[in-house]
């Protein structure tokens, strides 16, 4: 076997991985976040949305 073959691979191997990992992290970072901005979202509407009434009645006309 080639030494430095073997060598080139195992390199971009862990450069593959490393990219890999980085790009998870920043995926959950962005997903921890919106996560966080949707939960701050429904606590501002919570008032409107507690309403145990709010939806049980509809108007029709025929």
């Amino acid at each position: 076997m080639d030494i430095a073959l073997l060598s080139a691979v195992s390199s971009n191997y862990r450069v593959n991985t490393a990219a890999s990992i980085d790009v998870m992290k920043l995926a959950l970072d962005s997903s921890n976040t919106n996560g966080a901005n949707t939960v701050a979202l429904l606590d501002s509407a919570a008032p409107v949305a507690s309403d145990p009434n709010l939806g049980q009645n509809i108007d029709v006309r025929v």
